[in-house]
C-alpha cells in the first residue's frame, strides 16, 4: 500500500529481479532490487491545493531573489493553470513561495515558464506559453521574487514552449515559441525595456510533439532548443519524426536548414537539447523520442558541420513489449562527462546513460521512481559542485513535488533508500 505521506523509493535494476518488495511497476513474475539514483533524495511540495487535477508541464532554474542560489519555476496545467515559485534552500530542497496567474482566465493553459531578464534591471523576470488563449505573458520580478503581470504578446496557434537568448545580437534575450497546430516558431525580440516587438513566425514542416493537440491532455513540451551552430544562436525545433534547424542570419531572422537529422517516421521527437558530448566544441544533438520505445537519440556533429546519423539507444525499462515513452531528456556531468538521464512516463522510471567522453554511450541503468518522472533537469542544487537530477512527476491526481536525487560525487547507486 502507497504510504500517505509522499514516498520517494527509487530502484535499480541490476540483472537480476530477485528479492525486493517492490513490484508495483513491474510484471507479476518480476520483482526489483532497491539502489537510490544517487546518495539522497529530497522533495519539495509543488501544488498549495489538490482540489483541482493538475500537473506540471514545465520546469526551470534560476536565482530570482538574489541570493545566489537556484530557484526553481514551474508552469502548472490542466484544470488549473499557473505559475509556482519555489525558492531553493542551496541544500537540494526548496521553499513553495507562491503562485503567479499568467492572466484572468480560469483556463490560460499555461504550459512553460522562462526565467529571463528583457528589462535588463538584473533580476529574472517569467516568459510564459500560454496554450490555450495562444499568447504568452510578461511577469516581473521587482528583485525579492514578487511579480506583477506586464503585457501578453499573441503568438501561434498552442505555444507549448520556450527558449530565450540573444538573436539579434544587440545584447537583450529574445524569445522563441513552439507553436504545434499552427506548426511554426514565433520569434519576439527584446527592445531593451521589457517589451517586444511582434511576433515574426517561421513556419516548421514537421509535425510538432504528438501529431495533435495536446489541448485535450496538456503532456509537457515538445521542447524547442537553442544554441550556437554556426556563430550565431540558432533553434533546434522537434519536427515529429526529425529534428528541424532554423539558422539564424545574425539579426534574428531564422530559414529552415536544409538538413533535417532523421529518426523514422514511427518515431517523434520530444525533447531536445544542443551541447557538446564529444569534446570537439561543436554543438552536438540529443533527444528524447519515444515510439513504442522510451530512447535516447543522440547526433554528433561533423567536421564539415553537417550531423551524421542518429544513434539510438534503449532507455525502455524492461523488453516487455509495452509501450514506453520518453518525455524528456537531461544532459550534464554525473561522473565526468556529460551523461543523459530519460525520462519514461509510463513506468515511471529515470534511464541513465553514462557518456564514454567520445558521445558514445554505454547501456542504460534504469532506476524506478513511485512518483513517476515526467520532467527532468540537471544541475547542482545543493552547492556541492555535483550535478544532481531534478524531477517532476507526472501523477496529476496526487499532491506532486519536485524531486531532487542528489549525486555524491560517485554518480553510482549508494544503498537503500526508503522515506
Amino acid at each position: 500500500m502507497r504510504p500517505a505521506a509522499p514516498c520517494v523509493r527509487l530502484l535499480a535494476i541490476l540483472g537480476s529481479c530477485a528479492g525486493s518488495t517492490a513490484t508495483q511497476h513491474c510484471p507479476p513474475d518480476q520483482n526489483w532490487d532497491t539502489h537510490p539514483l544517487f546518495g539522497a533524495v529530497t522533495s519539495s511540495p509543488l501544488f498549495f491545493s489538490q482540489e483541482h487535477a493538475r500537473q506540471a508541464t514545465s520546469l526551470r532554474f534560476g536565482d530570482l531573489n538574489g541570493d545566489g542560489l537556484d530557484d526553481a519555476v514551474c508552469a502548472v496545467s490542466i484544470t488549473d493553470s499557473y505559475v509556482t515559485i519555489l525558492l531553493g534552500r542551496g541544500d537540494g530542497t526548496f521553499e513553495r513561495r507562491f503562485r503567479v496567474d499568467a492572466g484572468d482566465e480560469d483556463a490560460l493553459e499555461t504550459c512553460d515558464a522562462w526565467p529571463v531578464d528583457p528589462d535588463g534591471d538584473g533580476d529574472l523576470d517569467i516568459a510564459t506559453a500560454n496554450a490555450r488563449t495562444d499568447d504568452c505573458t510578461m511577469l516581473f520580478n521587482d528583485g525579492e521574487a514578487n511579480f506583477t503581470r506586464g503585457d501578453r504578446y499573441p503568438l501561434g496557434d498552442e505555444p507549448r514552449s520556450i527558449v530565450a537568448g540573444d538573436l539579434d545580437g544587440d545584447g537583450d534575450p529574445d524569445l522563441a515559441y513552439l507553436n504545434v497546430l499552427s506548426r511554426d516558431v514565433s520569434v519576439l525580440l527584446d527592445r531593451g525595456d521589457g517589451t517586444f516587438d511582434p511576433e515574426v513566425r517561421i513556419a516548421v514542416g514537421g509535425t510538432t510533439g504528438r501529431g495533435q493537440s495536446n489541448r485535450t491532455f496538456p503532456y509537457p513540451g515538445p521542447f524547442l532548443a537553442i544554441g550556437d551552430i554556426d556563430d550565431d544562436l540558432d533553434i533546434m525545433v522537434p519536427g515529429g519524426f526529425e529534428i528541424e534547424i532554423l539558422l539564424n542570419d545574425g539579426a534574428g531572422g531564422f530559414t529552415l536548414r536544409d538538413e533535417h537529422p532523421l529518426v523514422d517516421i514511427a518515431t517523434r521527437v520530444y525533447d531536445i537539447k544542443a551541447v557538446d558530448l564529444d569534446g570537439d566544441e561543436d554543438l552536438d544533438l540529443a533527444a528524447a523520442l519515444y515510439g513504442g520505445r522510451a530512447e535516447l537519440g543522440v547526433w554528433l556533429k561533423a567536421g564539415d558541420g553537417m550531423y551524421g546519423e542518429v544513434s539510438r539507444y534503449d532507455a525502455s525499462v524492461m523488453g516487455d513489449g509495452l509501450l514506453h515513452f520518453s518525455t524528456t531528456v537531461g544532459v550534464g556531468d554525473i561522473d565526468g562527462d556529460l551523461d543523459a538521464v530519460i525520462g519514461n512516463e509510463l513506468w515511471g522510471a529515470y534511464g541513465l546513460l553514462r557518456n564514454r567522453g567520445d558521445g558514445i554511450f554505454a547501456p542504460f541503468e534504469a532506476y524506478l521512481d513511485d512518483e513517476g518522472p515526467w520532467l527532468l533537469e540537471i544541475r547542482d542544487v545543493n552547492g556541492d559542485d555535483w550535478a544532481d537530477v531534478i524531477s517532476a512527476p507526472s501523477h496529476s491526481f496526487r499532491i506532486s513535488h519536485v524531486i531532487a536525487h542528489l549525486n555524491d560525487g560517485t554518480g553510482t547507486p549508494q544503498g537503500t533508500v526508503n522515506s
